[in-house]
């Protein structure tokens, strides 16, 4: 059955309707959300019916509800009910839910089994009213074609004296008619509160699997990254070798300009001294007939 769902900002859901039950005097609804979780498996709707559907907010009680599922999808009877086609919501009205398989989802749609709304009306029942016969008295010891006759036992009922002419009847009092009370429809499943033995293994391994996929891909991410922080440490590496090298060769060049400017200083001493000796030593005049 599909459920025209309206919610408080006017705009409005249409959802199939899976299940509803009735436990603790709370009242839950199932929808089918028609999507599918990462590894394909069936999600539903889980809300709860007060006035309007509400979110479930309380952690014990969404606990509760999980088990409530679990025990259906395991075979436990409950109380369903029917459900408007059409409904008031809150904004955030539901909580979703991942089956462990289509088997689960299947098993809460075809165990949703509620009584017929019209099955409330009382039966009415007619008494029957006896009807008294005369009973004409019977003599004893009969004999019948020569065949003896066991005595027939005169049953003490009221006997009607009958007149030549008109026969007078008895005054039988009618019976009062019984007052019948509603009768409770005979279908209507009666919930006994109990504790399903509940089989956690199914979901054990979706949750581990599901922990083993966030895993492998958190691993992924990482040695990506890891990869380019190489690649940036491999360039950086090679950036630091060409610096290395540019300032070695810059060393050699000013170590080179360095030992050139000092041989020249050398040499202008050198110089310099030589010209200093030549202004102190004595001249010998020039013979001019030499």
């Amino acid at each position: 059955m599909k459920l025209t769902i309206t919610k408080k900002t006017g705009s409005v859901d249409t959802l199939n309707l899976l299940s509803a039950f009735k436990i603790e005097n709370n009242t839950y609804v199932v929808l089918d959300s028609e999507k599918t979780g990462s590894m394909g498996l069936p999600i539903i709707y889980v809300t709860k019916l007060t006035t309007h559907f509400e979110k479930i907010t309380d952690d014990n009680e969404w606990q509760s509800v999980k088990n409530y599922l679990k025990g259906i999808i395991n075979g436990t009877n409950f109380e369903y009910v029917n459900i408007n086609p059409t409904e008031t919501a809150d904004e955030a009205y539901y909580k979703e839910l991942s089956l462990p398989n289509m088997d689960a989802f299947n098993a809460i749609k075809n165990r949703y089994n509620p009584a017929p709304q019209n099955s409330d009306v009382a039966q009415t029942i007619t008494p029957e009213i006896p009807v008294v016969t005369p009973v004409e008295a019977s003599s004893p010891n009969v004999e019948a074609a020569g065949t003896p006759v066991n005595p027939i036992p005169v049953i003490n009922e009221p006997v009607v004296n009958v007149a030549p002419t008109t026969p007078i009847i008895p005054n039988i009092p009618t019976p009062s008619a019984p007052v019948v009370e509603p009768v409770t429809p005979v279908n209507e499943p009666v919930i006994t509160p109990a504790t399903p033995s509940l089989d956690f293994q199914t979901d054990k391994e979706t949750f581990l699997k599901a922990c083993e996929n966030m895993f492998d891909a958190l691993i992924a991410k990482y040695q990506k990254e890891l990869a380019s922080l190489n690649e940036r440490e491999q360039a950086l590496k090679i950036k630091e070798q060409e610096i290395a090298a540019k300032m070695a060769s810059a060393s050699e060049h000013l170590a080179n300009a360095e030992a050139k400017e000092q041989v020249a200083n050398i040499a202008h001493d050198n110089a310099k001294r030589i010209m200093d000796l030549n202004n102190i030593m004595p001249t010998e005049p020039v013979n001019p007939n030499n």
